[in-house]
């Protein structure tokens, strides 16, 4: 679920921006967030272009839902399944 808030707080703006796009901590109520420019965040991600960064989005929802699922595998699974696919 995708929440869109109309503006972004100036101070946090002001904070983002000072660091040249992000990113920044900010403390919440519910814990410490991370708010950076969208630029900066596709950069980090590697998503330069709208298309790619939609699909980044779709891939990692996907995901999420497949954890809630619990379609999960042990860490050691992934690795074994790794080593014989491509080798150590």
């Amino acid at each position: 679920m995708e929440t869109t808030f109309p503006h972004l707080p100036p101070e946090i703006e002001a904070a983002v921006a000072a660091q040249n796009g992000g990113p920044v901590s900010v403390t919440g109520q519910q814990g410490a967030h991370v708010v950076m420019s969208l630029a900066i965040f596709r950069d980090m991600m590697g998503v330069g272009d709208d298309e790619v960064f939609a699909r980044s989005v779709a891939e990692l929802r996907i995901s999420l839902a497949q954890a809630e699922a619990g379609e999960t595998m042990l860490l050691d699974e992934v690795r074994t399944k790794l080593t014989d696919k491509f080798g150590a």
